[in-house]
């Protein structure tokens, strides 16, 4: 259980990180003129 959890964690965070990195380009796009 314990080792699931913890990929469970994992993804969870990488999926975030992906997450706001996708938001910053789609913000630097709509700044673009």
């Amino acid at each position: 259980l314990t080792e699931n959890k913890q990929v469970q964690f994992i993804l969870a965070t990488h999926s975030i990180e992906l997450l706001t990195q996708y938001k910053r380009k789609v913000v630097k796009l709509e700044n673009l003129p």
